[in-house]
């Protein structure tokens, strides 16, 4: 037993004495350095949360309040949320949490209700674990409908920090900024996406309605402008005539609500957007500008559904269709239960010579266009040259 174990000692010495034997991995002497990989930040999901109040029109509220939540979660990078649109297709109840968990691919869920009475509205949130569905954090907030603005602060700052852990100045900061501390201009606000999101005549003329209230109350509320902008660019290419206006003129509107809006915020991702329809509208045969704003959009927000899925058209309207596939990818990464994206990637065209589009690059051609989608200011193929100098 003895001779093996200075056998063992020798053989183990002869090793350490040779110059492969004592090398890491990475062919550098020991101490080898352990590579760990980064765990992904955790994430969240909203769901849209349920209105309790007596009265059916509040939806927009309890719609609002959870999107509200979605887009303030969404300004910390320590912290990966789920696209509301991605959200929309589930509500609490409807299946289990692990469900849930398992289709968005997030770690946590967040639910809640909103009942109005009065002049009060509660307030109703909780955070669970996603994979288990066990209760990690839970408020109700009673207050007056006014102070809506400053509930929303209070709890997405609530959630993150049961996310996060504690949160740097900056962090809160980002968390509470609103555009607007106007209550009724924001309650206009609220009712204008809920009808935006209909995308009807009749929703685009109480959408157009609830924006103008909004800026009225509060001039420098420039998303409320930019939501005017999205306005305007649906209703002119859907050829609908919006309080009064006919199409030419409220494109017009929209145009001049977009610059607006720019004005008082650069960083408008929803903004730059808008105007990259205005320039493919305005300039079809240049598409002039239209790269330049697209690139801008993506700047400031290149993890959103809508803005992926806008700017992939317009790429491969440039004939870009590199850009236009990851950005389809995004799209479908953000929000993977919108069969659009995918089917209007799959339509990209292969690589060759022919079917030049504008600037002499190849253009889709139709092949990206998605039937129902062609008058949407988020579909690059709608073209309407029709739009030039229109009236106001």
């Amino acid at each position: 037993m003895r001779g093996r174990t200075v056998r063992v000692l020798a053989v183990a010495a002869t090793l350490a004495a040779h110059p492969l034997a004592a090398q890491c991995p990475d062919g550098n002497p020991p101490p080898c350095r352990v590579d760990r990989v980064a765990s992904p930040p955790p994430s969240v999901a909203v769901l849209i949360f349920e209105s309790r109040s007596r009265d059916s029109d509040d939806v927009y509220l309890a719609e609002g309040i959870s999107d509200a939540l979605t887009t303030r979660l969404g300004r910390l990078s320590r912290m990966s949320v789920r696209s509301e649109s991605a959200a929309r297709n589930f509500h609490a109840g409807m299946q289990s949490p692990q469900v849930i968990g398992r289709a968005l691919n997030v770690t946590y869920l967040v639910t809640g209700s909103v009942r109005r009475g009065g002049a009060r509205v509660r307030v109703s949130v909780e955070l669970a674990r996603a994979a288990t569905g066990e209760r990690v954090w839970g408020d109700q907030y009673d207050r007056l409908a006014q102070d809506v603005l400053r509930v929303e602060e209070e709890v997405s700052e609530a959630i993150a920090l049961a996310i996060a852990g504690r949160l740097a100045p900056a962090e809160r900061a980002r968390l509470s900024r609103s555009q607007t501390s106007n209550p009724a201009a924001y309650d206009h606000y609220l009712r204008g996406v809920f009808q935006l999101r209909k995308r009807s005549l009749e929703a685009m003329t109480e959408a157009w309605t609830e924006f103008s209230a909004a800026v009225t109350l509060d001039p420098s509320f420039a998303d409320a402008h930019a939501q005017l902008g999205a306005v305007g660019n649906i209703s002119g290419v859907q050829r609908y005539v919006v309080a009064g206006m006919p199409p030419d003129s409220i494109f017009a509107r929209g145009e001049r609500e977009t610059q607006t809006a720019l004005r008082l915020d650069s960083t408008s991702a929803q903004a730059w957007i808008n105007l990259s329809t205005i320039r493919a509208t305005r300039y079809p045969q240049t598409y002039a500008g239209v790269r330049e704003a697209v690139d801008r959009a993506l700047a400031l927000d290149s993890t959103g559904d809508q803005i992926c899925y806008v700017a992939a058209q317009r790429y491969a309207a440039l004939g870009e269709f590199q850009q236009a596939l990851r950005y389809y990818r995004r799209a479908h990464e953000a929000d993977p239960f919108n069969g659009t994206t995918d089917r209007a990637g799959a339509r990209l065209p292969a690589p060759g010579p022919s079917e030049r589009g504008v600037g002499g690059r190849r253009h889709a051609r139709g092949a990206d266009v998605e039937p129902g989608l062609a008058g949407d200011p988020c579909h690059s193929a709608h073209r309407p040259g029709r739009h030039r100098g229109g009236a106001d």
